[in-house]
């Protein structure tokens, strides 16, 4: 009688067959880090790939060490969830209310 909320449909990734809810995850990345000290902002996109079809990849702003945060969301986050690729953008492109535009950051770095 009840259902979860996990994010509209246009941001699931199809990955493998998996799929996987940008919305949460970047909730589920964020809170994550923010437990580990880390603050930057950040957003899950996905990126075409021949093996799985999409993969997930995570974007965050600001000058940060790839490595620690891969090594902290496989630790903390299932299999499937850990995005693929971790990409890192010194700021992200804004709209004019000072919100992340996702699209056009993305089309800026990949």
């Amino acid at each position: 009688n009840t259902f979860r909320w996990l994010g509209r449909i246009d941001n699931v990734i199809n990955s493998g067959g998996i799929k996987i809810h940008a919305d949460y995850l970047e909730e589920k990345i964020d809170r994550i880090l923010h437990e580990t000290g880390i603050g930057n902002r950040l957003f899950i996109t996905s990126i075409t790939d021949a093996e799985f079809g999409e993969i997930a990849v995570l974007i965050i702003e600001g000058s940060i060490d790839q490595d620690t945060i891969h090594q902290t969301l496989r630790e903390k986050l299932k299999k499937f969830e850990v995005p693929k690729k971790i990409l890192v953008v010194e700021k992200f492109t804004e709209t004019a209310t000072q919100k992340i535009d996702k699209i056009a950051t993305r089309s800026r770095i990949l």
